[in-house]
């Protein structure tokens, strides 16, 4: 292993320690910022290669809600967006309480 793969690896198990001892944190300001159906969609859907519009395309809304909730999340820190970038999280993070939703719809 690389001196770099060992420095990375090193960085994630840290990231890891620190969403398990933030994650009430995390999930009460997710729960604030990501609180509708549509918001949950468009979450999901950010992943650093498509833009706001494919985003609003794909979930049925406008490119302007795209817009002020990729403002939200940015002004959090959950996403890094610059207008005609395509948005990328900068936590890869789902609350529980989305996780006990998945289980009961099965």
């Amino acid at each position: 292993m690389s001196y770099d793969e060992k420095i990375l690896e090193e960085l994630h198990a840290i990231k890891t320690i620190l969403i398990i001892t933030n994650n009430e944190k995390i999930d009460v300001i997710f729960n604030e910022v990501v609180n509708t159906v549509n918001r949950r969609k468009m979450w999901a859907m950010i992943d650093g290669v498509k833009m706001p519009k494919d985003i609003a395309d794909s979930v049925g809304i406008s490119v302007m809600a795209v817009s002020d909730f990729l403002k939200r999340v940015s002004e959090v820190g959950f996403v890094k967006y610059e207008p005609g970038k395509p948005p990328k999280k900068s936590i890869t993070y789902t609350p529980a309480a989305w996780l006990e939703d998945t289980k009961e719809e099965k």
